[in-house]
């Protein structure tokens, strides 16, 4: 999970930023946001690659303490009974694909009533013009149409708007659209996904903006302004990218046409370092440095959930659950149990036959239980190999004081 988070929180921040401040076509640009919004569909914790150069150990390493501050801040319920994480991402999703269902709904609902009092636009076999939108868009996915104000339809831009859609056709962005949607809502708990959600739908009207201007040169611009000058506000569907509708995006529209966002050279060297760079940092966070020199000392620690039940007699006293404690290897921790006992705790992992890599799945834990009271006596020193991401148990049971008894319930994980 950590590796998920830490890689795709880069990827949108670098993503935002070479959209915002580097002067590159659109057409890249929406590219490059699309990477970052897959990018979290990616199970990057189930990858792990392996690298034996003892020279990277120390990125993946710091990489690692980055990991080990999320891993405090990621709220994460383990003990049995409780809902577990994974439950609530289960509901989140569910009630984001409830409301992308409800999207499409709404949107065949909307084009529906919109094809009933249409009409026929000329010469243009796929465009319909109806009344009191107020603006032009594109539904519609194998068989797409073109939707047009009648009032629009009598400007003399009108040439300008059917290049503008049908350049949205020509580049599939009814089903672009679809797939932003659908990760949009998925991740709707996710304030990266509405950035980048945000950013991707304006810069597929750039990218549309800039090969009209292409086609049409300067008069393109000329009656952009017009239009956006004569329209008034129109209604919003996620599923659809109207003309234009939001006033302030309207005037960032014609700012970026008069701009020239050439791809140089220099650009091109500064984008192909940049994603060396993001490949590299990708790669360090997967992986995991191997050496048969390394000591225990420097493995990565090891996170436990913990209780603890006391019998006294007839008396039982259950503890409350101990979660996300950290257990350094090689190093003992001390909890006190109650005014009566207290235990330490000491683990490291242990080392597959080659000596090379170390074994994931289990963990060899040494435990000192002492009794409190003076003079200070060890009263019980165990040691097992128990198995991660599973409860363990142990008991134990002091003879020489009232029979007292107290049973541990071990989680670990990484």
């Amino acid at each position: 999970m950590n590796n998920y988070i830490v890689i795709n929180i880069f990827l949108t921040i670098l993503a935002l930023i070479i959209n915002s401040w580097m002067s590159i076509p659109h057409k890249l640009k929406f590219r490059i946001l699309q990477a970052a919004l897959f990018s979290w569909l990616i199970p990057y914790n189930l990858f792990q690659i392996q690298i034996n150069q003892p020279t990277l150990q120390s990125l993946p390493r710091t990489i690692q303490d980055v990991n080990n501050q999320i891993n405090t801040i990621l709220p994460t319920v383990y003990s049995e009974g409780l809902i577990n994480l994974n439950h609530i991402i289960i509901i989140l999703f569910t009630l984001g694909l409830l409301k992308f269902l409800h999207d499409i709904m709404y949107t065949l609902n909307t084009t529906s009533k919109l094809y009933r009092k249409s009409k026929p636009y000329k010469t243009y076999s796929n465009v319909l013009q109806v009344s009191n939108i107020d603006t032009a868009f594109v539904s519609g996915y194998f068989k797409p149409i073109i939707w047009i104000d009648k009032n629009l339809s009598r400007s003399k831009s009108i040439s300008s708007i059917i290049a503008h859609e049908q350049q949205h056709i020509s580049n599939n962005d009814q089903f672009w659209l679809l797939y932003i949607t659908l990760i949009h809502r998925l991740f709707w708990f996710n304030p990266m996904i509405w950035f980048l959600n945000n950013q991707i739908r304006k810069s597929i009207e750039l990218r549309c903006d800039e090969a009209c201007k292409e086609q049409l040169g300067n008069k393109y611009i000329t009656d952009l302004a017009k239009i956006f000058l004569k329209q008034k506000k129109c209604h919003y569907s996620v599923l659809i990218n109207f003309f234009g509708c939001k006033p302030s995006f309207q005037v960032n529209r014609i700012h970026q046409l008069q701009k020239e966002n050439k791809m140089t050279n220099f650009k091109r060297v500064k984008l192909t370092f940049i994603t060396s760079i993001l490949i590299s940092l990708v790669f360090l966070t997967l992986s995991k440095a191997v050496n048969s020199n390394v000591n225990s000392d420097n493995l990565s620690n090891v996170s436990i959930n913990w209780k603890w039940i006391h019998v006294n007699g007839e008396i039982s006293n259950s503890s409350e659950l101990k979660s996300e404690l950290v257990l350094t290897h090689e190093t003992w921790h001390e909890y006190t149990l109650d005014d009566d006992y207290i235990i330490k705790l000491k683990i490291k992992e242990l080392q597959n036959k080659s000596k090379k890599t170390y074994n994931k799945k289990q963990i060899f834990l040494e435990t000192e239980i002492t009794r409190n009271s003076k003079p200070i006596s060890p009263i019980y020193n165990p040691q097992f190999v128990y198995e991660m991401n599973e409860w363990n148990v142990f008991r134990v049971t002091d003879l020489e004081y009232q029979n007292t008894t107290f049973e541990f319930n071990f989680k670990f994980h990484n």
